[in-house]
């Protein structure tokens, strides 16, 4: 066996033949950067799937709404366990309990729901009739009371 002979049986390849396709650094890269992205919007969109409503926060929305209710109106008022605000003596807008939903109306005609599943809502008077007190419950959720000032 020559020198000669020797050197070729372990001579490298350096001719890559065209129709073998292998797998590349950049190729790899590219599947990292593909499945770290899917992690990142499968772990920011599963806390969303999963996410139930807060009945405390829909119940402090429902008095914030009565409360810009009460700045824009001239006179609050209260009969029958519905809250009636007078807005520049031409709307008047009701607030009622219908069924399990708390609704508001405006010059008796039409509705918008504000808060649903209520188990209980209440009106009632102070001692010295100055404020309104609003009693509420939402199903899955504790009692909460507001005290709004009647003006007349």
């Amino acid at each position: 066996m020559t020198l000669k002979k020797l050197f070729k049986t372990f001579a490298f390849i350096t001719q890559i033949n065209k129709s073998e396709k292998g797998f590349t650094f950049i190729s790899l890269l590219l599947a990292i950067l593909l499945f770290t992205q899917v992690l990142f919007f499968i772990s920011q969109i599963f806390p969303i799937l999963q996410n139930k409503p807060n009945p405390d926060l829909t119940i402090f929305q429902f008095f914030h709404l009565l409360e810009l209710e009460q700045m824009k109106s001239t006179k609050l008022l209260y009969q029958n366990q519905i809250l009636l605000f007078n807005i520049n003596d031409i709307e008047q807008v009701s607030i009622s309990q219908f069924g399990t939903n708390i609704r508001r109306q405006v010059n008796q005609s039409g509705y918008e729901i504000l808060l649903r599943n209520v188990e209980y809502y209440y009106l009632s008077p102070s001692p010295d009739e100055t404020h309104i007190k609003i009693k509420i419950r939402v199903k899955g959720s504790k009692t909460y009371e507001k005290l709004f000032h009647i003006n007349e």
